[in-house]
């Protein structure tokens, strides 16, 4: 729990909201997948290909985080 407190005090005053999650399903990324910004639509569901097409990783700053 300590980490948690920590790494909210970090991030809080350097994003813009923090969505919370009240639906049974989640929709998440990692930090270093860029050009998503959690673009859904109803027929997502079955071919997310034409969004991800679009997506790409930043390699940097996923060793960066120790990945």
């Amino acid at each position: 729990m300590r980490f948690a407190d920590e790494a909210l005090q970090i991030i809080t005053p350097e994003v813009p909201r923090i969505a919370l999650q009240c639906g049974t399903e989640g929709h998440f990324w990692w930090p270093w997948l860029k050009n998503y910004y959690g673009e859904r639509t109803a027929t997502d569901y079955e071919d997310p290909w034409p969004i991800l097409a679009h997506v790409w990783i930043d390699e940097d700053l996923k060793a960066l985080m120790g990945y």
